[in-house]
């Protein structure tokens, strides 16, 4: 009678740490979306469109991630390229502070971060999910971590976002998004 009482004690946390798990992959999910699509609302419908296309061994993987991401870009395509910020005229809570600002960049700079740098997509990856050319990934992403330290240094003002500066490429590892086994390559 003790062995079951453990075992099924046993079970159970063990589907609460699972549960914990699955619902911190969500969160982070949800977080992606958001930075690329710059909607909640768009983020947490692209989240559940993921989650109902695949299959639930794939909930825990890089494939939840890549799924989140093309269907946020398609979103962010298809909506004005306004950030969060702009809309409501205030932060969005729902993301880490360190990742707010990324909301102010403007869209194919704000995807090209996300994917190259917080998800460390490789840049055939990031390239073939925005529909560009991988020099193209390399000069957007530059321009982002650009705008995003002169943002954090209030060097830039909202119409300077507007003009993205020529970028050189920079190899800067600003990996804020801490993803389950994701490491995607180079």
């Amino acid at each position: 009678m003790m062995a079951s009482e453990e075992l099924h004690d046993t079970v159970e946390r063990g589907a609460i740490m699972a549960e914990s798990h699955l619902q911190k992959v969500i969160c982070k999910a949800v977080s992606v979306a958001l930075l690329i699509s710059g909607d909640l609302e768009a983020a947490e419908n692209v989240v559940a469109d993921a989650i109902q296309s695949l299959d639930a061994e794939d909930l825990n993987t890089d494939a939840l991630f890549i799924c989140v991401s093309a269907l946020s870009i398609q979103c962010a395509r298809n909506a004005a390229d306004l950030s969060v910020r702009s809309k409501q005229g205030e932060p969005c809570f729902a993301l880490p502070p360190e990742l707010q600002n990324v909301l102010y960049l403007p869209r194919l700079p704000r995807c090209s971060f996300v994917l190259r740098f917080l998800l460390r997509l490789p840049v055939s990856t990031s390239a073939c999910l925005l529909q560009l050319e991988p020099d193209q990934v390399v000069d957007y992403s530059s321009a982002a971590v650009s705008i995003l330290g002169a943002i954090s240094t209030r060097e830039v003002s909202n119409d300077q976002l507007s003009c993205l500066p020529q970028a050189a490429s920079t190899d800067v590892n600003t990996s804020l998004i801490d993803l389950p086994g994701a490491h995607f390559g180079s």
